[in-house]
């Protein structure tokens, strides 16, 4: 999984760069993580959304509807710019618009297929990915099992949640204890959607 807070991979918007410059394909790809506020299409998908550093700004989409856009995996179903979810935007570039006109991020046309829409908040996507890292408070996580923690060196081997593929679980009183207490429930679609974009 990769480290969502890497400023190379994952640049704020005001980190883009702009549209204007000459890119050429980059070897290594970023990804502009936002928050969707608002849904404001009418006739060409727009979005309100917040980056990591808490800018609001738009993004369009040149192709005009919805067609290409697909949730997280890509398995088919149509994108729902839902409020609250996070957009993944391939390779996003800042649109300047001129003096006194807001800034931008443009979709080109035939590149909306490569968006992808996770379901659950940006905060919540850079916890997860803080807690499958093994970053939490500066220490190493160990990989044990996601209920009670009994380490994956153990006696019985861990099963991983087959929804997901990332958290694992001792047993099946673990697992239940996982997806009802713990909260996986909400975090195992958010996990899959993670883990298909960056496998």
């Amino acid at each position: 999984m990769p480290i969502f807070t890497n400023p190379q991979t994952f640049p704020s918007f005001d980190e883009l760069p702009p549209s204007t410059s000459s890119l050429t394909t980059p070897q290594t790809p970023w990804f502009l993580l936002a928050q969707i506020k608002e849904n404001m299409t009418i006739t060409k998908p727009t979005l309100v959304v917040r980056d990591r550093s808490n800018i609001d700004f738009a993004v369009t989409f040149d192709d005009g509807d919805h067609h290409g856009l697909v949730i997280g995996g890509g398995n088919g179903e149509k994108a729902r710019f839902r409020k609250g979810h996070t957009l993944v935007v391939p390779c996003a570039t800042r649109t300047d618009r001129g003096e006194g006109k807001k800034a931008l991020v443009r979709v080109p046309e035939g590149q909306g297929r490569d968006v992808r829409v996770l379901p659950t908040s940006l905060d919540k996507v850079f916890g997860l990915g803080a807690l499958v890292n093994g970053e939490k408070d500066g220490e190493e996580k160990k990989r044990g099992c996601a209920a009670c923690g009994k380490d994956e060196g153990g006696e019985g081997k861990l099963m991983r949640c087959t929804g997901c593929g990332v958290v694992a679980y001792c047993g099946t009183e673990c697992q239940v204890r996982g997806w009802n207490e713990l909260g996986h429930k909400a975090d195992c679609k958010a996990l899959k959607g993670i883990r298909e974009i960056w496998p």
